[in-house]
C-alpha cells in the first residue's frame, strides 16, 4: 500500500532485496500505567501509585513499514512497495507498585492479523517486555518527579514478519515531569540495544529514544494526552530522512470512580523512518488506584475573620465586627451611617425648606440634609414646607444608612375674596371663578369653576403666588396672578366687560379683526386686547387642546408673497399669545394666503373680510367640558 506519510525503507538495490535479520517494526510498546486520566500511555513516567494496575489496548496500524527505491539519491515514493501493513494487535500490560518509589510493569503485544509481501500473517504474539521504573515523587503524585527505566524484551519468533526482535534486546530511560491538580508535563530521554539487522541500506541497530508528554484533566476523571515519539538513527543509511522514526500520539481516558477506565485515541507518522505508521487508531480498557486529589483541608479556625470573637460567639464568623462603641460584641460588621432627610411631594423629591431636630439640636437645609454618623437608636424629627405644602415626620436611626422622607401635604391658610362688576360698577350675578391647577397643583381648589353669590366670594387657597380665571357669560374672561400669605386675605376686584370673542366647538370665534400694519408682520396696538382675550381663553380652557393660528391674504400681489405674508402674520400671532402664557407646543401657525377667501375680492369690503386671522381647534370637534364664558381684557387689580 502506497502512502506519503508512512515510515520509508529507502533501497539501495532493488525493492525486492532480502533481508538478513528482522526486527520489530511496529515500534508501539506500552508502559503500565496507573490508571489516572491524566498519564502517558508510551513513556516512561515517574509518577507512581502503590497497588495493581493494567491495560487491554485494541490497536490498528496502517503501513508502518515500507521499501521504496531510490533514483538520483532520492526517495521514489510513487513506486513504493509495503513491507507490513494492516496490523491488527491487541496490547496488554499488567503493573505492581509495592512502593511508592518503584513500579514494575510487563507487556505483551498479541498480533491478530497483518499482510506482509506474501500475503496475510498468521497470529503470533509480539516480544515480551519486561520494565522496572525507579523514581522520586511526592506524595499522591503532586510536584516535581524524575525517573529510571530499565527494560528488556524476549523474542517470541516474529522477526520474519518484522513484528519482533531477531534477538534479546533492552535500554533504559531517563524521565522528568511535572503533575499539578489539573496537567502534565514531562519529557524522556534513552538508549535502547537492539540486535544487528541488514535490510536493504539499513545496518545496524541501536537507538536513541527521546520523548515529551502533555495531558490535561479537563473535567474531574477526564484527561486528553499528547505525546511525541522519536528515535535518532537505526544504524548507517545512504538516503537522509529514512532512519529517523517520528510519531505524535494524541488519547483521552476516563476513570470511573472504582478505578476501571477506558481509553480511546490515536496516532500519525511525522517522518519516513521505519517503524512509523501512516496512522493508528487504538481503544482499550484497563484498572488502576483512583487517584486521590490531596490532603484533606485543615480544620477551620476558631477565630475565621480574625476579629477577636471566637467563632463559637461570633455571629459573623466570616466578617469582622466593627469596632465603634456599638454593638461590639456580636463579631458583625455594623457601622455609623449616615442620615439622609428629604422632602417629598407625592413620593418626588422637592426643594422644600427643612428643619430637622436630633439629638444635637436642630438644623436647617433646603432640598435635603445630611447627617453624618447618626448613631444607630439615636431619634430624629424633621418638619418641612414647600409653596403651600407642609409636612413632618420622624425615624430612628438605624445601623448603615437611614433615609427620612418628610411627605408634605398641601395647606390652604390663606384666603381670595374675589368681587366680580361690569364698566359701570354694577355686581355680575353669574360670575364663577376657576384656578389654574396645572401650574399650582393642590394649592388652590380643583375642579369645575366656582359660582360666585351676588358676585362675590371667599375661596381657601395655598400660600404663594397662583393664577386665577373669572369668567360670567357673554362677558369678558379674566386672567391674572396673585401672590397670597398664609393667615391673610387677599382682595380681588375683577371688571369685565362685553365679550369681544366666542368659544364654540371647533373654533374660538373673534367678533373683532387682528390689524396688521400695511404688508407686513406686525401687530397694531389696538388689537393687542383682542389677543389677550384669546391668549386668557385658552388659558382658561385647557380642554380645548392644541389651536391653529390661520393666516389668510386677499388676492391683492403675487400668490407667494401672499402666501408668505400669511404665514409670516401667523407666526407673529403665535409669539404674542405665547408671550401671555401660552405653552408653544399648544400653538401651530399657518399661513393660506389667498387660498380660502370668505368674500369675493372684487370688491374693497370682499377684501377686508378675507384679511383675517382664524383660531381652529385643532384636537377635537366638541371641546371638553362646558364654555365657561367668552374671553375679554383683563383688567383685575388686588382692592385696596
Amino acid at each position: 500500500m502506497k502512502h506519503l506519510s508512512v515510515l520509508l525503507v529507502a533501497a539501495i538495490a532493488m525493492p525486492a532485496s532480502a533481508h538478513a535479520a528482522g526486527f520489530d517494526a511496529h515500534n508501539f510498546h506500552l508502559y503500565a500505567a496507573d490508571g489516572q486520566p491524566v498519564a502517558p500511555l508510551k513513556a516512561p513516567s515517574p509518577f507512581i501509585t502503590r497497588g495493581f494496575f493494567g491495560a487491554a489496548v485494541f490497536e490498528y496500524a496502517e503501513s508502518p513499514l515500507v521499501r521504496a527505491p531510490v533514483t538520483d539519491g532520492s526517495i521514489d515514493r510513487d513506486n513504493a512497495e509495503t513491507v507490513l501493513d494492516d496490523v491488527m494487535a491487541l496490547n496488554l500490560n499488567l503493573g505492581w507498585a509495592p512502593i511508592q518509589m518503584l513500579r514494575l510493569d510487563v507487556g505483551l503485544p498479541l498480533y491478530v492479523s497483518s499482510v506482509g509481501t506474501t500475503g496475510a500473517n498468521d497470529f503470533a504474539p509480539g516480544d515480551v517486555r519486561v520494565a522496572a521504573t525507579v523514581g522520586w515523587s511526592k506524595e499522591e503524585q503532586r510536584g516535581f518527579g524524575v525517573g529510571v527505566t530499565p527494560w528488556v524484551t524476549i523474542p517470541m519468533g516474529g522477526d520474519a514478519a518484522f513484528l519482533g526482535e531477531s534477538g534479546v534486546a533492552g535500554g533504559g530511560d531517563l524521565s522528568l515531569g511535572f503533575h499539578g491538580d489539573k496537567f502534565l508535563v514531562a519529557a524522556g530521554a534513552g538508549y535502547a540495544y537492539k540486535p544487528d539487522i541488514s535490510l536493504d541500506n539499513l545496518t545496524g541497530s541501536d537507538q536513541i529514544a527521546v520523548s515529551a508528554v502533555l495531558g490535561y484533566e479537563v473535567v474531574e476523571h477526564l484527561g486528553i494526552n499528547a505525546e511525541l515519539h522519536a528515535g535518532l538513527p537505526l544504524g548507517t543509511t545512504t538516503v537522509p530522512g529514512s532512519d529517523t522514526p517520528v510519531e505524535l500520539i494524541g488519547h483521552a481516558k476516563y476513570q470511573l470512580p472504582i478505578g476501571l477506565n477506558f481509553l480511546l485515541g490515536g496516532a500519525g507518522g511525522l517522518s519516513n523512518g521505519a517503524g512509523t505508521p501512516a496512522y493508528r487508531i487504538f481503544a482499550g480498557v484497563g484498572y488502576g488506584p483512583v487517584f486521590k486529589k490531596g490532603p484533606p483541608p485543615p480544620p477551620p479556625d476558631l477565630d475565621a475573620d480574625n476579629d477577636g470573637i471566637l467563632d463559637d460567639v461570633d455571629a459573623c464568623k466570616t466578617d469582622p465586627e466593627t469596632v465603634n462603641n456599638f454593638k461590639d460584641t456580636d463579631g458583625c460588621p455594623d457601622g455609623i451611617g449616615d442620615l439622609t432627610v428629604t422632602t417629598t411631594v407625592g413620593g418626588k423629591s422637592v426643594p422644600g425648606a427643612i428643619t430637622l431636630t436630633g439629638p444635637a439640636g436642630a438644623q436647617t437645609g433646603t432640598g435635603s440634609i445630611k447627617v453624618e454618623k447618626a448613631e444607630p437608636g439615636s431619634n430624629w424629627s424633621a418638619k418641612g414646607s414647600y409653596l403651600c405644602y407642609a409636612g413632618e415626620g420622624s425615624t430612628a436611626a438605624k445601623e448603615g444608612n437611614t433615609d427620612l422622607a418628610v411627605e408634605l401635604k398641601p395647606m390652604r391658610d390663606a384666603k381670595a375674596a374675589v368681587e366680580v362688576v361690569d364698566k359701570k360698577g354694577k355686581v355680575i350675578e353669574a360670575a364663577t371663578v376657576k384656578w389654574d391647577n396645572k401650574a399650582s397643583g393642590d394649592c388652590v381648589p380643583s375642579g369645575g369653576p366656582t359660582a360666585l353669590t351676588g358676585g362675590k366670594g371667599t375661596i381657601d387657597v395655598g400660600a404663594g403666588k397662583h393664577r386665577v380665571f373669572v369668567t360670567a357669560k357673554d362677558m369678558t374672561n379674566y386672567t391674572g396672578e396673585f401672590t397670597f400669605t398664609a393667615g391673610q386675605t387677599t382682595n380681588i376686584r375683577v371688571e369685565l366687560d362685553t365679550t369681544r370673542i366666542k368659544l364654540e366647538a371647533k373654533q374660538i370665534v373673534i367678533l373683532d379683526k387682528v390689524f396688521f400694519e400695511n404688508n407686513k408682520d406686525v401687530i397694531k396696538a389696538e388689537s393687542f386686547k383682542l389677543l389677550d382675550e384669546v391668549a386668557s381663553i385658552i388659558l382658561a380652557n385647557p380642554q380645548v387642546g392644541r389651536v391653529e393660528i390661520g393666516g389668510h391674504t386677499d388676492s391683492d400681489g403675487n400668490d407667494a408673497a401672499n402666501l408668505d405674508l400669511s404665514q409670516r402674520r401667523a407666526e407673529a400671532v403665535k409669539r404674542y399669545i405665547e408671550g401671555k402664557g401660552v405653552a408653544a407646543d399648544q400653538l401651530q401657525a399657518k399661513g393660506y394666503g389667498e387660498g380660502k377667501p370668505l368674500d369675493s375680492n372684487k370688491s374693497a369690503k370682499g377684501k377686508a373680510n378675507n384679511r383675517r386671522v382664524e383660531f381652529q381647534l385643532v384636537d377635537q370637534a366638541n371641546p371638553a367640558g362646558a364654555i365657561e364664558a367668552a374671553p375679554g381684557t383683563p383688567g383685575a387689580t388686588p382692592a385696596k
